[in-house]
């Protein structure tokens, strides 16, 4: 969260009241303000009433909605928010003993029914080009 969160909460001018002085580091930054260096635990600090409010995925909040808990979400409009600034891989090991299954969950995902579920809960679609695998740089 630190290269998402912190720069919008800078852009926002929040960042100097909510942390005094304290970085991603699963710490408490200032009264009722709770920081994790995994994003996934931010919603439990606030779902547990350690925290009043945070800067969480909207997956993680739609998730917690869905099984009861009493959180309310909204979203950071264009600008304010990282949705052009995230991104996810999937590979497979060479030497992978299940090469096979792999490349075939690999091809689903970059798939359109591999891509519509993610769509459902506000991820923006990959691109042909990102859906296109290719070897990583060795560094």
């Amino acid at each position: 969260m630190s290269f998402y969160a912190k720069p919008i909460r800078q852009r926002l001018g929040v960042w100097t009241a909510l942390s005094p002085g304290a970085e991603y580091a699963d710490c408490d930054g200032a009264a009722h303000v709770h920081f994790t260096n995994v994003h996934h635990r931010q919603i439990a600090a606030i779902e547990s009433r350690r925290a009043d409010v945070g800067l969480v995925w909207r997956t993680e909040t739609l998730a917690v909605i869905a099984d009861g808990a009493p959180v309310h979400g909204l979203s950071l409009p264009p600008g304010q928010n990282a949705v052009d600034q995230v991104g996810y891989v999937a590979g497979a090991f060479g030497d992978s003993p299940h090469a096979a299954a792999a490349a075939a969950f690999i091809g689903f995902l970059g798939s359109q029914p591999g891509q519509d579920p993610n769509a459902a809960y506000g991820f923006v679609p990959a691109t042909k080009g990102e859906r296109t695998p290719r070897l990583l740089p060795a560094n």
